[in-house]
């Protein structure tokens, strides 16, 4: 009897695990609007906290480094935003006329299809005959693909735009919140796991974030200098483009050559010149994933490749752009802390009187 009881708890264990998956899936689905925000003001934080930490080391208050900080980042953002507005606003009005255009240029290869497609209506007919004549056919009527993205987009920023207020007061209250979480603990044992993990943790997303963005500024300025020089429209764009975009592995260069291709078909007459800006953008991503940052970020936090690829499309269906955005940062959040969890403990630190190790100030055990 104790095997078989032994096998059914394992079960309903595992049934109680799934059923809380299941829940926490519906919760991040419908409950977007509300932690999108949270989240993504979290990583912001992550991500500038080594410019206020350096800020802090030459005086400048933390709550004073962490508005200035947050006030250029967010004036910058907002500059690139209303220098590209009147672009970008073009681009969709213009969107069924270079539609149009780029079909004339692919003439060729859609006369190609052409038999393919006079044969899937031939079957249609063939279809609709059979059908009996009082049946009424729905027709749904869906949003264009340029509507759709830049719908999507513009949620996307204005859940940035609420991350990036919510990062000024991460980054101004994050060692009150971290002194908070660790001093609530009770015993010894806990304190110190958590303190360890948690600076280990926000030690590695912090570099990760930083790097990352960093990388990707290089490779947004490689872009806009590259296309300048080709004569490519509104280089900056694309260097902003390409800053954005690479933060979404696969998905981003996949999109940042497709639209290059797209737009160069129309821009240049021959084809040959055409394809000399999607090759240099490849060229360009290739470079940054496959040597770049490799290097720079280093073998602790390389991730699986099929992993990555996973999660980008979990992350994308649930939250959207913001999602794919967010993909690899929660990899590494995850691989960060296995990792603190699984390190050896560091030293045990000095004691109070109570015999609990004391925490400083800036949320580190005293030395």
């Amino acid at each position: 009897m104790k095997p078989s009881t032994t096998s059914e708890a394992a079960v309903i264990r595992r049934l109680v695990v799934a059923i809380l998956c299941l829940l926490t899936v519906a919760a991040l689905f419908f409950a977007k609007d509300l932690l999108l925000p949270i989240v993504l003001g979290a990583f912001i934080a992550l991500a500038l906290s080594p410019i206020v930490r350096s800020l802090d080391r030459v005086g400048v208050p933390a709550v004073i480094a962490a508005i200035l900080v947050s006030a250029v980042i967010g004036a910058a953002v907002l500059g690139l935003f209303i220098g590209a507005g009147d672009t970008l606003a073009r681009l969709v009005d213009n969107a069924p006329a270079f539609g149009e255009e780029l079909r004339q240029r692919l003439e060729v290869l859609i006369r190609s299809f052409k038999t393919v497609k006079d044969a899937t209506q031939t079957v249609e007919e063939i279809a609709g005959d059979i059908e009996t004549t009082d049946v009424e056919r729905v027709v749904v009527q869906q949003p264009g693909l340029v509507v759709t993205a830049v719908g999507g987009f513009a949620s996307a920023g204005t859940s940035a735009a609420i991350g990036m207020l919510l990062a000024a007061f991460f980054l101004a209250s994050g060692r009150d919140l971290k002194r908070m979480i660790v001093n609530r603990l009770e015993t010894h044992g806990e304190r110190r796991s958590a303190l360890h993990a948690v600076e280990g943790t926000q030690r590695l997303i912090s570099r990760y974030l930083f790097t990352i963005t960093v990388i990707n500024a290089a490779l947004g300025a490689s872009v806009a200098t590259a296309f300048a020089i080709l004569e490519m429209d509104e280089p900056l764009l694309w260097g902003v483009a390409a800053f954005l975009l690479n933060y979404m592995p696969f998905v981003g260069t996949l999109v940042g050559v497709t639209s290059a291709a797209a737009i160069a078909l129309v821009t240049f007459d021959a084809w040959q010149v055409a394809l000399i800006p999607p090759l240099v953008y490849l060229a360009l991503g290739t470079l940054e994933g496959q040597v770049v940052t490799p290097a720079l970020v280093g073998r602790r936090l390389e991730i699986n490749v099929v992993i990555v690829l996973l999660s980008v499309m979990f992350w994308t269906w649930l939250w959207g752009p913001a999602g794919a955005f967010l993909a690899v940062p929660m990899l590494v959040v995850v691989k960060a802390l296995v990792e603190a969890r699984a390190e050896e403990k560091p030293a045990v630190p000095e004691h109070d009187d109570a015999g609990e190790p004391e925490v400083k100030a800036d949320g580190t055990a005293r030395a």
